[in-house]
C-alpha cells in the first residue's frame, strides 16, 4: 500500500490518518515539516520506503525510526537538518539513505554505524567520513582532508600527552636553573642553555595545544577540520611549531661554536 501526501503544506508527519500498518511507501515530500517525533511511524511497521525530502525538518527524534525494522530506502534531502543524532538507524534495516543539500554542523563517529546501510547519497564529505566501511558515499573527502581524528588512536593521545607535560616541566625547570646561574656567574653558556631550553618549550606547548584539539574534536573532527586549521589556536600552534624547528638548531649550533672557541682560545673566554 502506497500513501502519496506530496504538495499537501504538512506540517506534522500524522496529521493523515491514512498512515497505517499496512502500509509500504509514504511520501510526504515537498511538505512543511519541521520535526520528525518518536511517534510519527509507530503504526506504519512494515514501511519500506519513506519519502520526506523538501521539508523544513530540523529535529529528528532519537528514536523516530526505531518501529520500522523493513525500512528500505530513507530520503531526507533538502531539509533542514543540522544535528543528527547518534545511533538513529540503529534498529532499522535502511540500506539507502539520502541526505543532500542539509546544513549539517554536528555529528558523532556513530551516527550513521548501522551495519545495513549500502548507499548514501551526500554532498558533504564530512558525512561519507562516518559511512560505514562496506558502504558507498557519494561524496568521498577528497585527498588532503583527512576523515579520521587529530591524534588517530587512544594509545597516540595518551603519548601526546605524557610527552608534553615531561618536555614543559623538564624544560622550565632546567631554563630557571641556568638562568639563576647566568644572574650570579654572568656567563654566556648558561643563558644559551636556557635559551635552548625555552624552544624545547615551545614544543611542548605545541604538542599540548594538538592533544587539547584532539579532545575538543575527538569524534567529530571531520566537521570542524577547516574551522581548526583557520583557527587562532592552530596558527598560534604552527608558530610554536616553525620558531622551535628554526631555533633549535641554531642554539645548538652557537653552543658547539662557544664551547669550539673556548677550547681553541682558553685564555679569552672567561665569560663563556
Amino acid at each position: 500500500m502506497s500513501v502519496l501526501l506530496n504538495n499537501n503544506a504538512l506540517k506534522l508527519c500524522d496529521e493523515t490518518p491514512l498512515l497505517n500498518k499496512f502500509m509500504q511507501f509514504f511520501d510526504a515530500s515537498y511538505n512543511e515539516m519541521e520535526q520528525i517525533l518518536p511517534w510519527c511511524f509507530k503504526t506504519t511497521p512494515r514501511l519500506v520506503r519513506l519519502n520526506l525530502k523538501h521539508n523544513q525538518i530540523n529535529c529528528i527524534a532519537q528514536n523516530a525510526f526505531e518501529k520500522l525494522t523493513e525500512l528500505f530506502v530513507l530520503n531526507l534531502s533538502h531539509n533542514n537538518l543540522v544535528i543528527f543524532n547518534s545511533n538513529i538507524f540503529q534498529n532499522t534495516n535502511v540500506r539507502f539513505i539520502f541526505l543532500q543539500h542539509n546544513s549539517f554542523h554536528i555529528l558523532q563517529s556513530h551516527s550513521f554505524a548501522n551495519p545495513n546501510v549500502l548507499v548514501m547519497e551526500s554532498d558533504k564529505h564530512e558525512i561519507c567520513c562516518l559511512k560505514p566501511p562496506h558502504s558507498v558515499c557519494s561524496a568521498p573527502a577528497p585527498w588532503y582532508i583527512s576523515c579520521t581524528d587529530l591524534l588517530v588512536s587512544f594509545e597516540i593521545m595518551t603519548t601526546f600527552y605524557c610527552l608534553s607535560a615531561f618536555i614543559i616541566v623538564l624544560n622550565f625547570l632546567s631554563a630557571a636553573l641556568h638562568v639563576s646561574i647566568f644572574v650570579k656567574a654572568r656567563k654566556i653558556f648558561p643563558f644559551a642553555v636556557a635559551l635552548l631550553n625555552m624552544t624545547d618549550f615551545q614544543c611542548g606547548v605545541y604538542m599540548s595545544i594538538v592533544w587539547l584539539g584532539d579532545l575538543v574534536y575527538r569524534g567529530n573532527f571531520a566537521f570542524f577540520e577547516t574551522q581548526w586549521k583557520s583557527s587562532q589556536t592552530c596558527f598560534f600552534a604552527l608558530g610554536m611549531f616553525l620558531s622551535f624547528t628554526l631555533l633549535s638548531p641554531l642554539l645548538l649550533c652557537f653552543l658547539s661554536a662557544s664551547r669550539c672557541h673556548a677550547v681553541l682560545f682558553p685564555m679569552k673566554n672567561r665569560n663563556i
